[in-house]
């Protein structure tokens, strides 16, 4: 059996922490509402590249918890698999702030 890279710091323990800002649920009706995930490991640590796109499809298409989980592993080019340890999915998570809201704080 191949070894598996688990995080930068190689413990297999580490927990993984899945941000999702949740777009439209029909985000193709519009382009400028997207999904976003970011992973993150224990250590705060960006796992893989940010994603952004609809999800609609991959969560409809994954039947267990766990295939749904290394999609989103998968889409943000993790090397790491959610196996590896625990994973916290924050749902809805602001990923960051629209431009309005920039403005009307500085």
């Amino acid at each position: 059996m191949a070894k598996t890279e688990f995080s930068p710091t190689g413990d297999s323990n580490t927990a993984y922490f899945i941000g999702w800002d949740v777009g439209g649920w029909n985000c193709d009706r519009n382009p400028n509402s997207r999904d976003a995930i970011v992973i993150l490991d224990a250590n705060g640590n960006l796992i893989g590249t940010p994603w952004r796109g609809n999800l609609r499809k991959y969560i409809n298409c994954c039947t267990t918890s766990v295939k749904w989980t290394e999609k989103l592993f998968n889409l943000c080019n993790c090397k790491v698999t959610p196996i590896s340890g625990p994973v916290i999915l924050a749902v809805d998570t602001p990923l960051g702030f629209p431009d309005a809201f920039i403005k009307l704080t500085t």
